[in-house]
């Protein structure tokens, strides 16, 4: 039996993530650093993205689909690692966690949380986010019921998620495209002191952003323009919730919400903070572990996290597109993206009708057959 199919019981925590494409790869990869004991289990819908100009009933039943199709894996968590899936859709996911007995997470609701809870507050925020997402007004809204009282600013950005899903990042016609709609978009948000990655995505450009805030558009922003990256947030709320990891602290786990430059291409001394992650996640040009490996003698050595990945694109597209946004990072996934999944959109479709009933187009409700769960889940794609 692989160790990814066996049964919870046996097994440390268990999280399904999800999201249109390759965006929620951000809430993996910090999750995977700071949570390396855990079970992953990740699809892209790069079938049907961008889900930014879908209809509320569209985006409902693709999350159904795909929330039962992730709960043939037993899941103890799902991570909503889709914005416009949380802002238009989490009644759906709600009713379907209530069902199947798991947790359910997104990431709007934390950072909004969070950013209300800052001693000293910023008097301006922006959020950068798909037209479907600031349609919703979903940050606003969060930020209020959290306790926020200053300016919110949502600006829809919808050229990003096809750029950055275009694979083709780096290439000098698409780094001029970013440069055009970053620049409109930011323009935008001029006078806002902090600026929320309001969709997954966005964490992939984080450093482009820094750059035009900090040069060519500097004279529109204040001194100090904090980038909050969302997926930041909700890793430190599950390490709170994990006894093993939370201890981490002590020895150099980052605590840090704010995204910079060197959290976005992360380089050997990232890693090297301890030598606790060991030298399955080191790329060839990062320092040799055995370089760092006397760590091993004063701190404990982690255990690497098991990750599943699947996409209803094609896979070797999917792997080779995830490997170039995600730069020297992605040597820590180089095990799940070198066996990336197809799943059928059919197949999802099928999961979907058969456990959990139809969704209503008008009220985007759910009729809730209760599910029975496969312990060790086959895979048929």
């Amino acid at each position: 039996m692989n160790s990814l199919d066996r049964p919870a019981s046996f097994s440390k925590r268990r999280i399904g993530l999800f999201d249109s494409g390759l965006g929620g790869l951000t809430v993996l990869r910090r999750l995977a650093r700071t949570m390396p004991d855990g079970q992953y289990f990740y699809l892209g819908d790069t079938a049907r993205l961008p889900y930014g100009n879908r209809s509320r009933a569209e985006i409902a039943a693709y999350v159904s689909e795909i929330i039962a199709f992730l709960q043939d894996y037993d899941l103890d968590t799902v991570v909503m690692a889709c914005n416009t899936s949380a802002a238009l859709a989490r009644d759906v996911a709600q009713g379907m966690a209530q069902a199947g007995g798991f947790e359910l997470l997104d990431l709007i609701a934390p950072t909004a949380r969070y950013i209300a809870s800052l001693q000293c507050r910023p008097a301006s925020v922006g959020v950068m986010a798909t037209r479907a997402t600031v349609n919703s007004g979903a940050f606003s809204r969060a930020l209020l019921e959290g306790g926020y009282g200053g300016d919110v600013k949502e600006v829809p950005c919808p050229e990003l998620v096809p750029l950055i899903e275009s694979g083709r990042l780096g290439e000098p016609d698409i780094e001029s495209a970013l440069n055009h709609c970053l620049s409109e978009y930011l323009l935008a948000l001029a006078g806002a002191s902090l600026i929320v990655l309001g969709c997954t995505h966005f964490a992939f450009v984080a450093d482009r952003i820094e750059a035009l805030i900090g040069g060519a558009l500097q004279g529109y922003f204040p001194g100090t323009v904090d980038l909050i990256d969302p997926a930041a947030v909700l890793t430190k709320h599950l390490q709170s919730e994990d006894a093993t990891v939370s201890s981490m602290s002590a020895v150099g786990v980052e605590d840090n919400f704010f995204v910079c430059r060197s959290e976005v291409a992360l380089g050997a001394s990232d890693f090297a903070f301890a030598g606790l992650i060991g030298e399955h996640f080191f790329a060839p040009d990062m320092v040799p572990f055995s370089q760092v490996a006397f760590a091993k003698h004063v701190l404990p050595v982690l255990p690497v996290p098991e990750v599943l990945i699947f996409t209803t694109g094609c896979a070797q597209d999917f792997a080779a597109s995830a490997q170039r946004c995600l730069g020297p990072e992605a040597a820590a996934l180089a095990s799940a993206l070198a066996g990336v999944r197809q799943v059928s959109v059919d197949l999802l479709k099928a999961k979907g009708d058969n456990i959990f009933g139809q969704i209503d187009a008008k009220n985007v409700g759910i009729n809730v057959v209760q599910p029975t769960f496969a312990l060790s889940a086959p895979y048929s794609g």
